[in-house]
């Protein structure tokens, strides 16, 4: 898969406005060419990856990118940081990676996600277990390609 040089960045698109603005904004973004966008679950709670799927629903010619091991909704993990309603924690489980992709899919209402990054590391689960789930979910038609944020160069190597 090749990444065009543009990518639309979906992280602070969850908040002020109203859907039907996000929504149009989103389509007339891709209208002119934009063929990459990119978000994450923790992006409001769910609710960029929601807006981005309703969208870009129906859209071949469009790349969909997201992410995995930050959760909300639970207390597995070290607490990366705090909101006033969520304590957001690193996890990068297999079972939470590939439970992530299956919410994710199902909010931006795709059969396939065409890149998935683990948004942090977590170091609590060997890298090896956390690419096995993404390689499982790679076998299994859900994801595309797999890929890190916010890794070191050693992490990376591992």
């Amino acid at each position: 898969m090749q990444l065009p040089p543009v990518i639309f960045g979906a992280m602070a698109h969850h908040g002020g406005g109203d859907d039907a603005s996000r929504e149009g904004l989103i389509r007339a973004a891709a209208d002119a060419g934009c063929r990459a966008f990119d978000t994450a679950p923790l992006y409001g709670f769910g609710a960029s990856e929601e807006v981005l799927g309703r969208a870009l629903r129906g859209r071949d010619d469009v790349l969909v990118l997201t992410k995995v091991g930050l959760r909300w909704d639970g207390t597995h993990g070290d607490v990366l940081f705090e909101t006033p309603t969520h304590a957001v924690r690193k996890d990068s489980r297999p079972a939470s990676v590939l439970r992530e992709i299956d919410r994710s899919l199902e909010r931006l209402g795709r059969a396939r996600i065409d890149l998935v990054q683990v948004h942090h590391p977590d170091p609590h689960v060997p890298i090896a277990e956390t690419m096995g789930a993404l390689l499982e979910a790679h076998a299994a038609g859900k994801v595309g390609a797999i890929g890190v944020s916010n890794y070191s160069g050693a992490q990376l190597r591992e």
